[in-house]
């Protein structure tokens, strides 16, 4: 089963994983690293080349809102330095409500974010869209995206076993998705800091990611 590890430790061991390199998460827990888009601690996509040339596989995990430079160019920049994929995080999936639409005037939406993955796919990047729920999830596939990444979402675990009614509909989610379109891989964020039980096995997944945080 395909395994990632989302973390924000430059040339983390490819042996746990494929990479998903994200500088904004450098020194995060699993549970802050959900808040990075609201966090502005460093220039993230800037930082993504701060480091010596990347191993290879590594994914660029991306603040596609960056409303500086052109994606042509941070793209060719992404490429020559060794990075093979991108994924939309920091991301706005999470967000509901007014924050949602306050967001949204940045802009900085899951639609737009797809829209980015989309046109990095075409200059030839591996992509990995993390969505949330089942609208987001069409969304990506709509956008010509096939490798995605469902996040549990912020529902905290309250009993020391896997909690039935959330597994269920997190695999009833991923079915959906799977008879939508042809070829689609679905990973699973495997979210420790809220839900330790629940593995992509449990949900129906082809595979997952985790979160490698500083020790």
């Amino acid at each position: 089963m395909k395994r990632l590890l989302l973390t924000g430790i430059p040339h983390s061991p490819p042996s746990q994983g494929t990479p998903i390199y994200c500088p904004a998460l450098q020194g995060l827990t699993g549970g802050q690293a959900d808040l990075a888009m609201v966090m502005p601690r460093i220039d993230n996509n800037r930082a993504l080349f701060a480091t010596d040339r990347t191993a290879d596989g590594t994914y660029a995990g991306v603040l596609t809102c960056d409303p500086f430079g052109t994606a042509d160019s941070f793209l060719r920049r992404l490429d020559d330095h060794g990075y093979s994929g991108v994924a939309n995080w920091p991301s706005a999936i999470l967000f509901q409500g007014q924050v949602k639409q306050l967001m949204a005037s940045m802009p900085a939406t899951s639609d737009l974010e797809y829209a980015w993955l989309a046109g990095a796919k075409r200059y030839g990047f591996q992509t990995l869209a993390f969505f949330r729920s089942l609208e987001q999830g069409r969304a990506a596939l709509n956008a010509g995206l096939r490798h995605l990444v469902l996040h549990p979402g912020l529902i905290t675990q309250t009993d020391d076993g896997p909690p039935d009614l959330l597994i269920a509909s997190l695999r009833g989610l991923i079915e959906k998705l799977h008879r939508q379109a042809e070829g689609v891989e679905i990973l699973f964020y495997e979210h420790a800091a809220l839900n330790n039980n629940i593995r992509a096995v449990d949900v129906g997944a082809d595979g997952s990611v985790a979160y490698l945080a500083q020790t």
